[in-house]
């Protein structure tokens, strides 16, 4: 049985917000690129500087100058992470569109298992947190109020632990971009 999504001539595009991350650039773009070394689709990274202030820029610009498959967005101030992932999913052109964190709390290794059920024809897939260590009040409150309004506007049950690492199909993407 053939996959219905075949993965020749299919992209992905990985979307990551990052405000003051720039530890952590070089280190997601070497796991992502080992991540991804067997996978059929094209893919690219296109990061979103939600206002650092710590050099994440310039390692931005070193990172894409020295990597075709890396691109940035700068925003002009910090909107904050959801504003950073929306704009990430405006310029994103990929079929399949994976947000993930800078922090590497979310394994890059885990976007081949993403491809896969991807592949099978789920349009959205994703991680799920085992706990919220060290996640703030406020934080954790603007997390659950996201995922409420996400499933009222989707109709999808979103599971608890669900975080925003996720995979979305393009149709997924262009409905959420159809929000404003």
């Amino acid at each position: 049985m053939s996959d219905p999504r075949a993965a020749k001539g299919k992209t992905l595009a990985i979307v990551v917000p990052v405000f003051n991350e720039a530890a952590n650039l070089s280190v997601l773009v070497e796991r992502i690129e080992r991540s991804l070394a067997g996978v059929d689709e094209r893919w690219s990274i296109l990061f979103v500087d939600d206002g650092s202030s710590d050099g994440t820029l310039g390692q931005l610009r070193r990172l894409a100058q020295s990597n075709p498959r890396v691109g940035a967005i700068v925003l002009s101030r910090n909107f904050g992470k959801e504003a950073a992932m929306a704009a990430g999913l405006r310029h994103a052109r990929g079929d399949a569109v994976v947000i993930m964190d800078a922090d590497l709390q979310h394994p890059p290794e885990a976007i081949p298992m993403f491809l896969e059920a991807w592949r099978a024809g789920s349009e959205v897939v994703q991680g799920l947190r085992r706990g919220r260590v060290g996640e703030s009040l406020p934080r954790s409150r603007l997390s659950k109020f996201f995922y409420r309004a996400f499933a009222r506007v989707t109709d999808l049950q979103i599971p608890k632990g669900a975080t925003d690492f996720v995979l979305l199909d393009r149709k997924a993407v262009d409905a959420l971009n159809a929000l404003g």
